[in-house]
């Protein structure tokens, strides 16, 4: 089954090397920018391609079997996404049954369930900013031209939510009249793939390097605040086993928990293991 499914998906173009060849022949009309100078975001048509190219191209079916997670170093900054599953969020991907590690982004997680919209090996392959780079600019300083305005702001608020853009891109104009055959694919797998930048499916997929691997979600639905600090989960459990009910009761008015309990999640460690769910 597995075999057929990839037979499939090669026939309709749906992978890599039909991604790169259809970006290529977009970047030689002029449809899409080709490679930006240094330095400089490419256009707002050209980000929405992108991610139209991936939605085209992308083994969703797969995709919806990774681990998505927003990290944060401080709790206090999952409290401004409570209600806000419409907005787009940046996370850390993770193979299904792999533990939940957070390197220098924080060890406190939001485990979101939602549409991947865009996926890469590489953080710096997507580059879609901070949150602050999606609202409206505080001022007309020169560093906050690609802000939206007002006008922008709201009405994406209104309708879809607030969408994140990567804002980096590569060369694929050579690839745009390569045959779909058996040589040319060849040529593309030996040459072209393991540069390939995005997550595409199980084939494209690379394990973390310096930076970690990226998704943007949409439309998500919260699964649970994630611990990932070895010492605070222990002291978190050691207080919620008290035998006396107000230490227990004290335990549930600090750190995450508040946040869990708007969220009305549960929150784990990086194994998957309940240390708290709502109700208890």
């Amino acid at each position: 089954m597995k075999h057929l499914r990839q037979y499939i998906r090669q026939i309709l173009l749906e992978d890599a090397f039909g991604f790169a060849k259809e970006a290529g022949t977009l970047q030689r009309s002029g449809e899409l920018q080709g490679e930006p100078n240094p330095g400089e975001p490419i256009d707002r048509p050209s980000r929405r391609e992108i991610k139209d190219l991936f939605r085209k191209h992308a083994d969703h079916q797969w995709l919806s079997s990774l681990v998505t997670v927003h990290w944060v170093s401080d709790e206090e900054d999952l409290e401004g996404l409570v209600g806000r599953g419409k907005d787009e969020l940046s996370t850390m991907i993770t193979l299904p049954g792999q533990q939940l590690q957070w390197g220098n982004y924080g060890s406190v997680g939001l485990w979101v369930q939602g549409h991947i919209t865009l996926a890469a090996n590489s953080m710096d392959d997507i580059h879609s900013g901070h949150q602050r780079d999606y609202v409206p600019a505080p001022s007309d300083h020169w560093s906050y031209r690609d802000n939206p305005t007002e006008e922008e702001y709201e009405q994406q608020k209104k309708s879809s939510g607030i969408n994140k853009q990567p804002k980096v891109w590569q060369k694929y104009s050579q690839y745009a009249n390569m045959s779909d055959n058996e040589k040319h694919r060849g040529i593309f797998k030996k040459n072209y793939l393991p540069k390939f930048p995005y997550i595409l499916d199980e084939e494209t997929w690379e394990s973390p390097g310096t930076y970690p691997n990226e998704a943007l979600v949409d439309n998500w639905t919260p699964k649970a605040i994630v611990l990932t600090d070895g010492d605070r989960v222990e002291r978190y459990k050691e207080m919620l086993a008290s035998e006396y009910e107000s230490e227990r009761d004290r335990t549930l008015t600090l750190g995450v928990f508040p946040i869990a309990s708007r969220f009305n999640v549960p929150v784990i460690d990086g194994n998957f293991n309940p240390i708290w769910s709502p109700g208890e």
